[in-house]
This record gives structure tokens, sequence and C-alpha cells, in this order.
């Protein structure tokens, strides 16, 4: 089954985002996004865009290192 993904990181390095296609068993990267490092800044354009990805299909994953 084909598939849409967008993997977000966010605690190594900038964060950033990876769009990808799961296409006939074969895993094809296509775009990066990078983030502004100010956490409000990064928050307001994310959110907008992982909404975005959801609508059109995409399986979103995010990976955050939370310290509690």
């Amino acid at each position: 089954m084909d598939k849409k993904i967008c993997v977000v990181s966010m605690s190594v390095g900038k964060p950033a985002s990876m769009t990808a296609a799961w296409i006939n068993n074969e895993l094809i990267m296509a775009e990066r996004t990078s983030y502004p490092e100010r956490r409000r800044d990064m928050e307001l354009q994310l959110l907008r865009e992982l909404r975005e990805k959801e609508e059109k299909g995409f399986i979103v994953l995010v990976e955050e290192e939370n310290s509690f």
C-alpha cells in the first residue's frame, strides 16, 4: 500500500521535517524543511503545516524529547 509520510524531529539539532513516499515497497525522500529555533515561532509555522499534511492524507510522526 502506498503512503505519504511526514516526519518531524525537534530534539536533535535544528528542528526540521522531511516528507517521503512509500511506493511499491520503496521509500522515496522528497522535501526537507527547517524551522526557526525559537520555540514559539517554530510552533506557529509547524502546526499550520502539520494540519495541511494531515488534510492531504499524510501519516505524521513527531519526535520530541521531553525531560519531565
